[in-house]
């Protein structure tokens, strides 16, 4: 019998779609990844009143690690392919409302990493944006920006 019982045929559906595989030795890893949690953790910390969009995308990645040191500690992990999306789908579907806030931060660290782009201009506008600039790229890239981020 497979060491968890809640969330079974959900964690053996992840491992029959090579999302979350058995690995034998993966709870000799369990101290280490929480231990690495808990610095990435203290970093983020560090970061919220100076760069709070870097001290969250770090502090879901102390979540990440806390959800792989549960996988671990059962013998299993995250394939590539099952990724980010397998941890939250083991840790919400063996301990439901306790982790139930994962997906919110990884979705939002996802936003925040991958910002959504503006639309291309209109083409009343394309001879103003194909225009040269008289700034470099590097001057403009590094002027604040309005939104979600600015």
């Amino acid at each position: 019998m497979a060491p968890w019982r809640r969330g079974e045929a959900q964690i053996e559906a992840l491992i029959a779609q090579n999302a979350v595989a058995r690995e034998p030795r993966a709870s000799g890893e369990t101290d280490a990844l929480m231990d690495r949690s808990r610095k990435i953790l203290a970093s983020a910390r560090t970061l919220i009143d100076t760069d709070p969009v870097t001290a969250y995308v770090i502090a879901y990645d102390a979540a990440r690690h806390a959800g792989m040191a549960l996988l671990a500690r059962q013998n299993l992990r995250a394939t590539t392919a099952g990724g980010h999306r397998a941890v939250e789908a083991v840790i919400v579907g063996q301990f439901g409302e306790a982790f139930a806030s994962f997906g919110t931060l990884r979705r939002r660290r996802h936003e925040l990493d991958y910002p959504v782009m503006p639309p291309p201009p209109r083409q009343g506008n394309a001879r103003r944006v194909a225009a040269p600039s008289r700034q470099p790229p590097i001057s403009s890239a590094s002027e604040p920006q309005s939104g979600p981020m600015g």
